[in-house]
Protein backbone atom coordinates (compact mmCIF):
# COMPACT_ATOMS: atom_id res chain seq x y z
CA UNK A 1 0.00 0.00 0.00
CA UNK A 2 1.28 3.48 -1.22
CA UNK A 3 0.49 6.20 1.27
CA UNK A 4 1.60 9.70 -0.05
CA UNK A 5 0.92 12.72 2.55
CA UNK A 6 1.29 16.30 0.78
CA UNK A 7 -0.04 18.20 2.81
CA UNK A 8 3.67 19.42 3.52
CA UNK A 9 4.62 20.62 -0.14
CA UNK A 10 5.18 24.08 -0.94
CA UNK A 11 5.68 25.11 -3.86
CA UNK A 12 4.96 28.16 -6.64
CA UNK A 13 2.13 27.92 -9.66
CA UNK A 14 1.17 29.98 -12.22
CA UNK A 15 4.75 31.31 -13.24
CA UNK A 16 5.67 31.54 -9.18
CA UNK A 17 3.18 34.17 -9.31
CA UNK A 18 1.17 32.22 -6.74
CA UNK A 19 2.35 30.61 -3.51
CA UNK A 20 1.07 27.17 -2.64
CA UNK A 21 0.99 26.75 0.93
CA UNK A 22 0.74 23.12 3.40
CA UNK A 23 -2.81 22.98 4.24
CA UNK A 24 -3.72 20.97 6.74
CA UNK A 25 -7.14 19.25 8.94
CA UNK A 26 -9.13 22.01 10.66
CA UNK A 27 -8.61 19.74 14.11
CA UNK A 28 -4.85 20.46 13.93
CA UNK A 29 -4.91 24.30 12.75
CA UNK A 30 -2.80 26.89 14.38
CA UNK A 31 -1.84 23.87 17.19
CA UNK A 32 1.61 24.45 16.49
CA UNK A 33 4.40 27.20 16.70
CA UNK A 34 5.57 26.66 13.07
CA UNK A 35 2.23 27.99 11.08
CA UNK A 36 0.65 25.42 8.63
CA UNK A 37 3.52 23.78 7.96
CA UNK A 38 3.90 22.71 11.28
CA UNK A 39 0.38 21.69 11.69
CA UNK A 40 0.39 19.57 8.72
CA UNK A 41 4.04 17.87 10.15
CA UNK A 42 1.78 17.56 13.45
CA UNK A 43 -0.94 15.94 10.95
CA UNK A 44 1.53 13.74 9.40
CA UNK A 45 2.71 12.75 12.89
CA UNK A 46 -0.50 11.50 13.78
CA UNK A 47 -1.77 9.81 10.97
CA UNK A 48 1.44 7.99 10.87
CA UNK A 49 0.77 7.00 14.39
CA UNK A 50 -2.56 5.76 13.50
CA UNK A 51 -1.68 3.59 10.77
CA UNK A 52 1.46 1.64 12.74
CA UNK A 53 -1.57 1.30 15.71
CA UNK A 54 -3.84 0.13 12.95
CA UNK A 55 -1.40 -2.82 11.63
CA UNK A 56 -0.43 -3.98 15.07
CA UNK A 57 -3.91 -4.03 16.03
CA UNK A 58 -5.18 -6.16 13.06
CA UNK A 59 -2.28 -8.74 14.11
CA UNK A 60 0.12 -7.67 10.52
CA UNK A 61 2.91 -6.30 12.44
CA UNK A 62 5.83 -9.44 11.80
CA UNK A 63 4.42 -9.68 8.75
CA UNK A 64 4.69 -6.12 7.18
CA UNK A 65 7.15 -3.64 5.79
CA UNK A 66 6.93 -0.03 6.21
CA UNK A 67 9.14 2.57 4.15
CA UNK A 68 8.81 6.33 5.30
CA UNK A 69 10.36 8.57 3.51
CA UNK A 70 10.11 11.82 1.80
CA UNK A 71 9.83 12.77 -2.02
CA UNK A 72 11.24 16.28 -1.45
CA UNK A 73 13.65 18.20 0.45
CA UNK A 74 13.23 21.62 2.39
CA UNK A 75 11.49 23.98 0.04
CA UNK A 76 12.53 27.95 -0.96
CA UNK A 77 10.07 30.37 -1.91
CA UNK A 78 10.62 29.28 -5.87
CA UNK A 79 11.10 33.00 -6.63
CA UNK A 80 14.67 33.60 -5.92
CA UNK A 81 14.93 30.46 -7.99
CA UNK A 82 13.87 32.59 -11.06
CA UNK A 83 15.86 35.43 -10.96
CA UNK A 84 18.45 35.36 -13.78
CA UNK A 85 21.32 35.60 -10.77
CA UNK A 86 20.15 32.17 -9.93
CA UNK A 87 20.37 30.71 -13.47
CA UNK A 88 24.10 29.56 -12.57
CA UNK A 89 26.23 29.12 -9.35
CA UNK A 90 26.36 32.09 -7.77
CA UNK A 91 26.98 31.80 -3.46
CA UNK A 92 25.07 35.25 -3.03
CA UNK A 93 22.04 32.95 -3.88
CA UNK A 94 23.36 29.38 -2.88
CA UNK A 95 24.76 30.01 1.06
CA UNK A 96 24.11 27.41 3.63
CA UNK A 97 20.42 27.13 4.38
CA UNK A 98 20.83 31.25 3.22
CA UNK A 99 18.33 32.88 1.16
CA UNK A 100 16.85 30.13 -0.81
CA UNK A 101 15.19 28.62 2.12
CA UNK A 102 12.98 31.44 2.39
CA UNK A 103 9.89 30.14 3.70
CA UNK A 104 12.09 29.60 7.04
CA UNK A 105 9.78 28.23 9.87
CA UNK A 106 6.56 27.98 7.56
CA UNK A 107 8.68 25.56 5.64
CA UNK A 108 11.20 22.11 6.24
CA UNK A 109 14.61 22.50 7.42
CA UNK A 110 17.76 20.42 6.29
CA UNK A 111 19.46 21.08 9.65
CA UNK A 112 23.02 21.16 8.84
CA UNK A 113 23.17 20.56 5.53
CA UNK A 114 23.51 23.16 2.83
CA UNK A 115 20.73 24.23 0.82
CA UNK A 116 17.39 22.70 -0.34
CA UNK A 117 14.81 21.26 -2.80
CA UNK A 118 16.20 21.52 -6.47
CA UNK A 119 19.67 21.67 -5.73
CA UNK A 120 22.64 18.55 -5.63
CA UNK A 121 23.88 20.19 -2.33
CA UNK A 122 23.42 17.18 0.54
CA UNK A 123 20.12 19.76 1.76
CA UNK A 124 18.86 19.07 -1.99
CA UNK A 125 19.21 15.55 -2.16
CA UNK A 126 19.53 13.43 1.33
CA UNK A 127 16.04 12.49 2.86
CA UNK A 128 14.77 10.82 5.87
CA UNK A 129 14.24 6.70 5.25
CA UNK A 130 13.33 4.79 8.21
CA UNK A 131 12.30 1.16 7.55
CA UNK A 132 10.71 -1.24 10.45
CA UNK A 133 9.55 -4.44 10.67
CA UNK A 134 9.47 -5.95 13.36
CA UNK A 135 11.45 -9.37 14.15
CA UNK A 136 13.05 -8.85 10.88
CA UNK A 137 14.74 -5.74 10.89
CA UNK A 138 17.33 -4.85 13.78
CA UNK A 139 17.16 -1.70 15.00
CA UNK A 140 20.01 0.96 14.31
CA UNK A 141 21.33 3.84 12.16
CA UNK A 142 22.67 2.90 8.28
CA UNK A 143 25.03 4.77 6.24
CA UNK A 144 24.38 3.13 3.04
CA UNK A 145 23.76 4.91 -0.12
CA UNK A 146 19.88 4.37 -1.38
CA UNK A 147 17.60 6.02 -2.97
CA UNK A 148 13.34 5.92 -3.21
CA UNK A 149 12.90 3.68 -6.13
CA UNK A 150 15.14 0.98 -4.47
CA UNK A 151 11.61 0.49 -2.68
CA UNK A 152 10.26 -0.59 -6.41
CA UNK A 153 13.52 -3.10 -6.09
CA UNK A 154 13.53 -4.65 -2.63
CA UNK A 155 9.70 -5.05 -2.26
CA UNK A 156 9.68 -7.10 -5.53
CA UNK A 157 12.58 -9.58 -4.02
CA UNK A 158 11.33 -10.15 -0.92
CA UNK A 159 8.02 -10.87 -2.47
CA UNK A 160 10.04 -13.52 -4.81
CA UNK A 161 9.26 -11.47 -8.32
CA UNK A 162 11.33 -10.87 -10.93
CA UNK A 163 12.13 -7.65 -11.99
CA UNK A 164 10.95 -6.62 -15.23
CA UNK A 165 13.90 -7.74 -17.82
CA UNK A 166 12.97 -5.28 -20.68
CA UNK A 167 14.22 -1.88 -18.91
CA UNK A 168 16.57 -0.74 -16.99
CA UNK A 169 15.63 -0.49 -13.22
CA UNK A 170 17.88 2.24 -11.37
CA UNK A 171 16.44 0.72 -7.67
CA UNK A 172 18.43 -2.41 -6.11
CA UNK A 173 17.22 -4.96 -3.80
CA UNK A 174 18.43 -3.18 0.00
CA UNK A 175 17.86 -6.90 1.78
CA UNK A 176 21.67 -7.25 2.21
CA UNK A 177 21.55 -3.93 4.01
CA UNK A 178 18.18 -4.44 6.27
CA UNK A 179 18.64 -8.05 6.95
CA UNK A 180 22.39 -8.89 6.82
CA UNK A 181 24.00 -5.83 8.10
CA UNK A 182 25.97 -5.07 4.59
CA UNK A 183 27.26 -1.32 5.64
CA UNK A 184 26.83 -0.67 1.66
CA UNK A 185 24.07 -0.82 -0.88
CA UNK A 186 24.98 -2.42 -4.29
CA UNK A 187 25.10 0.89 -5.49
CA UNK A 188 28.11 2.21 -7.49
CA UNK A 189 26.89 6.08 -7.60
CA UNK A 190 23.42 7.97 -7.91
CA UNK A 191 22.92 10.40 -10.12
CA UNK A 192 20.71 13.82 -9.84
CA UNK A 193 19.49 16.17 -11.60
CA UNK A 194 20.21 20.01 -11.69
CA UNK A 195 17.04 21.31 -11.75
CA UNK A 196 17.97 25.54 -11.24
CA UNK A 197 17.08 26.43 -14.37
CA UNK A 198 13.52 26.40 -14.17
CA UNK A 199 12.68 28.64 -17.18
CA UNK A 200 14.82 25.93 -19.20
CA UNK A 201 14.65 22.94 -21.28
CA UNK A 202 18.29 22.37 -20.15
CA UNK A 203 18.93 19.45 -17.54
CA UNK A 204 22.54 19.19 -15.43
CA UNK A 205 23.38 15.73 -14.27
CA UNK A 206 25.56 15.33 -11.39
CA UNK A 207 27.32 12.35 -9.98
CA UNK A 208 26.50 11.59 -6.37
CA UNK A 209 28.16 8.75 -4.16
Amino acid sequence: MLLPIQALSICRGEGFSRLIRSWCAAAVCNKTKRGRFGDALMELDFAAGEIMAGVKAAGAAENTITFFTSGECPEHDGATLAQPACRSYDSRHCADNGPWLTMRLAGGSAGLLRDGKSTTWEGGIREPGIIHWPGKIKPGISTAVAATYDIFSTSLALAGVAEPSDRFIDGVDLSPVLFEGAEESAHKCLFHCERWRYHSSQVFLRLIR
